[in-house]
């Protein structure tokens, strides 16, 4: 089973940009003096920021896939079964490609899928405050994305074997000497 989805670029982009305004709005209300510490902490259209916040976007990515990775423990019969890829767009999006070999509820897939989304945005919304030196603000981000990791390694259940619908009936047999006769001991 394939499961497909797109994280998008802008949406998180536009998340970055909202939670960092709000922030910086209310330093500003609150104090009058701290237009700059407002302007320097909030994301904007500048050049710069967009770069920061494409290059945090692509780590996001990447480092959703080495949560997805939880699920897939290979063991000797699943081995290279199951592959994870994203591939960008030329709008930035991440396509990202799940092959799971197991049984998988696929009704989870858009909880999986809005999770994943969320977990870039809370990714890169603490990058955001980690860089500009901002500790206390970064936490929660970090412990949003401790959460969403368990809930994403939830919707990745696996669903109870089907029954069977093979008509069977008992089967007899005896136990013979290499020769081919009767075992008696």
């Amino acid at each position: 089973m394939k499961i497909s989805f797109t994280i998008s670029k802008a949406l998180a982009v536009e998340a970055v940009k909202s939670e960092t305004y709000i922030k910086g709005s209310i330093d500003v209300a609150s104090n009058q003096g701290a237009t700059k510490l407002g302007f320097n902490e909030t994301a904007g259209d500048i050049e710069v920021h967009e770069r920061k916040l494409s290059k945090d976007f692509v780590r996001g990515v990447e480092r959703l896939k080495a949560v997805y990775v939880d699920f897939f423990i290979p063991d000797h019969k699943t081995l290279g079964d199951n592959a994870i890829g994203a591939t960008y767009g030329t709008t930035g999006d991440a396509s990202i490609i799940i092959d799971v070999q197991r049984r998988f509820n696929g009704a989870l897939t858009d909880a999986i899928a809005n999770y994943s989304q969320e977990y870039v945005e809370d990714y890169m919304c603490y990058q955001w405050w980690i860089g500009t030196g901002m500790q206390k603000q970064a936490e929660p981000y970090a412990a949003l994305m401790r959460d969403l990791e368990e809930r994403i390694k939830k919707a990745f259940a696996i669903s109870a074997p089907m029954n069977s619908s093979a008509e069977y009936s008992s089967i007899s047999g005896k136990i013979c000497n290499n020769d081919g006769s009767d075992f008696t001991g």
